[in-house]
């Protein structure tokens, strides 16, 4: 997070989320927010950022707080990959090395080389990787190799 209104911001949404997947009721809440924190009201503002990470600390012992999931890699900083990459794809599909030229036959083929779900979350190496790997295939099948890539990629 940026700062540390962004942060508290987060973390407000979270205990809300931990709150609602609880079921505490108004009382039970406000009660809970006194024996953490002396406050004598249930509103979340009035909480300064020990007693907010008290509380987090308590939901997360209570399992109310989803675990924290691991930011995905970096996307494209280059978007182009991605285009480029749909465009060999239709090269490859029209010239006969791909048999399937469709974009779910590209996402299969992308999955099946990186193991990412989805060209947008590719990152701007691992798309490199792809092109290149299609470049190869293209360079073959120029040179006279005629082998499709088809049955392996195009029709998953």
């Amino acid at each position: 997070m940026g700062n540390w209104r962004e942060q508290r911001s987060a973390d407000l949404l979270r205990i809300g989320a931990a709150r609602r997947r609880l079921g505490l009721d108004d009382a039970t809440w406000g009660a809970l927010l006194h024996d953490l924190s002396g406050a004598h009201d249930a509103r979340l503002e009035h909480l300064d950022a020990r007693a907010l990470s008290r509380l987090l600390a308590f939901l997360r012992s209570c399992g109310a707080l989803r675990a924290e999931v691991p930011p995905p890699p970096a996307p494209c900083s280059r978007p182009a990959h991605v285009g480029q990459l749909r465009s060999m794809w239709g090269q490859l599909a029209a010239s006969g090395v791909v048999a399937d030229g469709s974009f779910e036959a590209l996402e299969r083929f992308v999955h099946h080389h990186t193991g990412v779900e989805g060209l947008g979350r590719l990152t701007a190496g691992q798309a490199a990787a792809l092109v290149s790997e299609l470049k190869t295939w293209r360079r073959g099948w120029r040179r006279g190799g005629g082998k499709s890539h088809g049955q392996k990629h195009g029709r998953g």
